[in-house]
């Protein structure tokens, strides 16, 4: 499927838009699918195609994404699609496509727009407004965090109080992930000298910053988020692709979980872009406390009673996040290691860093 034709392309959309089944394959239409109608002549605009999927704009007003490894299950994209229906600032779902049990593809509407967040944020880093667009976008992420936080009677989206099991899972985890960078920065050769000398502190610095205790809830989440994970129009922002980490599997995806961890995502994002400007460190401080300013005045529920607990725990996602950074880009983009590798230190440096001091 992922080399479909442009009419074949086509012939997938108009099915989607009409609930209907052809042998295994089964298509489904959503309200705001109903309303959309293709042109007479629509065109097939080619958008690439990542590690996981590849995506088509339709006739100007639809982009097509195709799955490229299904997996059988409820698909956590075309599930947030279904229940964020009335959240404005992601493209709605309109149509999806299942082969058996496993989803194959998903339409959204498209959104004309500026460029993604990452691509605008490097344009304008030098501009005085950005402190304004980064806290918007804390605003923007708070209120997806609060739409899923929100009460339901959907077992898959019910808030869920955070326990000490919770905590301690999450501490396993970063272990995993801190082994696994370790792994991979050995296997590399060059670029994680440093951090590999001070590899004790690393595990004491987990386990430091794992809360004793915290009041909060877990839910379901974007679970990969980032600044190319939005698209800017009008001078705002709208969150896409709620596939969650590719690599992991779809019951991790699935699972409910702090929102912090996107909170987490996005603040290793602003460090990404100041590191692609040159290493801009009073710049990526400024986003990132605006970003967290208009985060925590726009949204509570989601975040923890207890600051201190909240401190702790943002830094311990911060962490685990650049963890997983390191592996990720000793295999794919080895040069670029380094950016990860000076944020780990910088938190063994600090323990919780000095933006995350002030919320």
């Amino acid at each position: 499927m992922h080399n479909l034709l442009d009419s074949d392309a086509l012939v997938l959309t108009r099915a989607m838009l009409t609930d209907s089944t052809t042998g295994t394959m089964v298509f489904r239409t959503t309200e705001a699918g109903w309303r959309v109608r293709l042109g007479a002549d629509p065109v097939v605009t080619r958008l690439g195609t990542d590690q996981t999927n590849r995506s088509l704009i339709i006739d100007g007003q639809m982009v097509l994404k195709l799955f490229r490894q299904p997996v059988p299950g409820p698909h956590p994209e075309i599930e947030l699609g279904r229940y964020l229906g009335r959240f404005l600032h992601t493209p709605p779902l309109l149509g999806e496509a299942w082969c058996g049990e496993a989803a194959v593809a998903v339409l959204h509407g498209y959104l004309p727009n500026q460029g993604d967040a990452w691509t605008v944020t490097l344009a304008r880093m030098n501009q005085s407004r950005y402190q304004i667009m980064a806290h918007t976008l804390g605003v923007r992420v708070a209120e997806l965090h609060r739409a899923l936080v929100a009460p339901t009677s959907d077992p898959a989206f019910v808030p869920e109080p955070v326990t000490a099991a919770d905590l301690l899972a999450w501490r396993d985890r970063v272990f995993a992930t801190a082994e696994t960078a370790r792994q991979a920065l050995l296997a590399l050769g060059g670029g994680g000298e440093v951090l590999l000398a001070r590899w004790p502190e690393v595990s004491a610095t987990i386990q430091a910053l794992v809360p004793d205790r915290i009041t909060a809830v877990k839910t379901r989440l974007h679970g990969d988020l980032h600044l190319g994970q939005f698209v800017v129009a009008d001078e705002d922002f709208y969150v896409l692709d709620f596939e969650g980490e590719p690599t992991r599997p779809l019951s991790q995806r699935r699972a409910k979980d702090t929102p912090l961890r996107d909170v987490a995502g996005m603040l290793r994002s602003f460090n990404y872009a100041a590191e692609t400007a040159g290493g801009a460190g009073a710049w990526e401080t400024m986003a990132a406390a605006a970003f967290l300013e208009g985060y925590r005045a726009t949204e509570d529920a989601a975040w923890p009673a207890e600051p201190e607990a909240a401190r702790r725990l943002l830094a311990l996602l911060v962490l685990e996040k650049a963890l997983y950074e390191i592996a990720y880009e000793a295999v794919h983009r080895p040069e670029w290691v380094r950016v990860p590798v000076a944020g780990v230190v910088r938190i063994l440096d600090d323990g919780t860093n000095e933006q995350y001091r002030r919320i």
